[in-house]
């Protein structure tokens, strides 16, 4: 990714490509036919912007499966005690409510398959 330093306003910003990536990608069901014009047009950013944050829409796609990967397969996280577990499934949770209506966007598409089976290759 090309933004180093991520602060707020990056942040922001980042958020507004993913949800808008989610919500074109529900609408096409492929990513291969979204183009970085229509993601621009409908965010409302200049092509700059996108290309500050990514080189392309397939890095899109690869921030959101990170994302979603690091949240579900947390190596850092030990599971000693009932209490661990709970906290790790609560965090979770929250952070699927937090982001409800991308995660519903992302998984109604056909790619979604594709993701399944990273998911559980990097969660072995």
């Amino acid at each position: 990714m090309k933004v180093q330093c991520l602060n707020s306003s990056s942040i922001k910003t980042r958020n507004l490509i993913k949800k808008t990536f989610a919500e074109l990608i529900n609408e096409k069901k492929q990513l291969e036919k979204i183009t970085v014009t229509e993601l621009v047009k409908k965010a409302e950013l200049t092509r700059s912007t996108f290309y500050t944050h990514y080189d392309n829409i397939y890095e899109v796609a690869h921030d959101y499966e990170l994302q979603t990967i690091d949240l579900l397969c947390n190596e850092d996280l030990k599971l000693y005690s009932k209490e661990d577990i709970i906290n790790y499934f609560d965090n979770i949770i929250q952070c699927l409510k937090d982001n409800e209506e991308t995660y519903r966007l992302l998984l109604s598409a056909n790619e979604s398959l594709l993701f399944l089976e990273k998911l559980k290759k990097n969660c072995r």
